[in-house]
């Protein structure tokens, strides 16, 4: 979830990079795993309680050695310029079924809509129903990967039951 780490995976040749996108309490979509920032930056607190300003001054720190490099919290925009052209983008959507939209809003404003893969947590029929309404009002475009939750499904025809909603090809 740094610029230099997607260019050193783009560098060895990988064809797909994750990003987990959260959002700021201004409502900017950021790349950041944690929720909390303690263990990925140099600051403490919320993601969702900081401004992307305030995210700004949040260095991130190399995971196992703890070193805080010069990189600061990105914006999922910025991230995708990194990428842009050279790997498809797999978005492990941190916020839930109502920002699919908006992140393939700010993928399709950079003309990238086609480099993204978004995916989802589907664990139930309710939530099909819910994701399958939130990937049509995304629009067209883009790939969605569902991800079927596996410590909440146990019926293996729930899976071709999402795989046949979405027409999806892969399924995480």
């Amino acid at each position: 979830n740094s610029r230099a780490g997607v260019r050193y995976a783009i560098g060895l040749g990988v064809e797909i990079v994750e990003l987990d996108v959260r959002m700021s309490g201004d409502g900017e979509y950021v790349v950041m795993h944690d929720s909390g920032l303690e263990r990925t930056t140099d600051c403490k607190g919320e993601v969702a309680a900081r401004t992307l300003a305030d995210l700004r001054r949040c260095h991130l720190k190399v995971e196992g050695s703890g070193e805080v490099t010069e990189e600061v919290v990105p914006t999922l925009a910025e991230m995708l310029e990194v990428t842009r052209g050279q790997v498809l983008v797999n978005i492990d959507n941190k916020l839930g079924a109502d920002h699919i939209a908006g992140m393939v809003a700010v993928a399709r404003g950079l003309g990238m809509e086609g480099e993204l893969i978004l995916k989802e947590n589907i664990f139930s029929a309710t939530r099909l129903t819910a994701v399958k309404a939130a990937v049509a009002d995304a629009g067209p475009g883009f790939r969605f990967m569902p991800i079927i939750a596996d410590d909440a499904v146990e019926d293996p025809r729930f899976v071709e039951t999402v795989t046949r909603a979405f027409s999806a090809d892969m399924v995480e």
